[in-house]
């Protein structure tokens, strides 16, 4: 009669076993539609309850900031220019990508920049330049804002502060008329970058710029993007993440939220299995090999622990 200890030296020492499981194991997984393993009740009550228990550690910033500190471990060591880490046969399709000639929705787009701050911003823009402008062309006029020479004692004096009261009348003047115009320009300025990035006849300049962005992205210096992380430091990313976790956490609708959310996937998708979702990708036949092998060694570390062989003779010790 067949003892556990028979069987656990059937599975640690004939490799066929552990394989003719993974390959059951992966059928099953591929062969299982979404709705049957994913239920979203379940599923909502997991990662609500998640949320909750991290909401009410006391240790949540601290957590945070360490992960954040270790994810950027060996960072340092990276340095060349961001394209040398691509393959050069992959520009091409990239950049044949980027040069899609699409226009986005106009409402969509002023919805996203025309805002308070972005038109501030403009402002401070239009008039700086406006001034800018206006100050080089009084600098371009001899004796603008300036004093004549070759007259003195009192009568020059009193000259000159006229001048000089002259001058920065003038100047108010124009930066007030800078402003003005700045105020008045502004609309149209934002209505005619919204229409420009919205032209199909635009399209191309559009698709150009975002080659362009892309070309010069790829010549920065791995090391400087990487810098860019120290202006967002671990501890204020903690201090930033924990209470938007709290507030989520709290949330009375947070469960409901997910829950409708994982249903409405499940309308659409739950009678689909993975097997059907991967047919004509390829992936399925050149990955199941390297999972299945994965799936051994991982199993082959299990039953050869202790504690395994301790789990088999608790589960089989009733039958010998």
């Amino acid at each position: 009669m067949s003892t556990h200890l028979d069987a656990l030296q059937r599975l640690r020492e004939d490799p066929k076993q552990l394989e003719s499981l993974a390959d059951l194991l992966i059928d099953h997984a591929l062969d299982r539609p979404l709705e049957a393993l994913v239920d979203p009740a379940e599923l909502a009550a997991t990662v609500g309850d998640g949320l909750r228990a991290m909401a009410a550690s006391e240790g949540l910033e601290a957590w945070i900031e360490a992960r954040a500190r270790a994810s950027t471990t060996g960072l340092e060591e990276l340095r060349g220019p961001l394209g040398e880490r691509i393959p050069i046969t992959a520009l091409a399709p990239m950049e044949k990508l980027l040069a899609r000639e699409i226009t986005p929705d106009p409402d969509l787009v002023r919805t996203l920049i025309d805002h308070p701050s972005l038109r501030e911003l403009m402002r401070e823009i239009l008039t700086a330049n406006l001034l800018g402008f206006a100050r080089r062309i009084s600098d371009m006029i001899p004796g603008a804002g300036r004093s004549g020479k070759g007259v003195g004692g009192l009568l020059g004096a009193v000259a000159k502060n006229v001048a000089n009261a002259a001058g920065g009348a003038f100047e108010k003047q124009i930066e007030e008329r800078a402003r003005s115009f700045a105020e008045d320009a502004l609309g149209t300025a934002v209505d005619s970058t919204i229409e420009r990035m919205c032209d199909p006849k635009q399209a191309g300049e559009m698709a150009a710029w975002r080659i362009d962005v892309f070309r010069a992205l790829l010549a920065q210096p791995v090391e400087e993007l990487l810098d860019q992380r120290h202006k967002y430091p671990p501890r204020a990313l903690a201090q930033d993440l924990a209470p938007l976790i709290r507030a989520f956490a709290g949330w009375s609708q947070l469960d409901a939220q997910l829950e409708a959310g994982a249903r409405r996937v499940l309308t659409h998708h739950g009678q689909q299995t993975a097997r059907a979702w991967l047919e004509g990708s390829g992936l399925e036949a050149g990955l199941r090999d390297r999972v299945k092998a994965q799936l051994v060694r991982e199993g082959q570390a299990l039953v050869g622990g202790d504690a395994f062989a301790a789990w088999m003779g608790q589960l089989l010790e009733a039958r010998e």
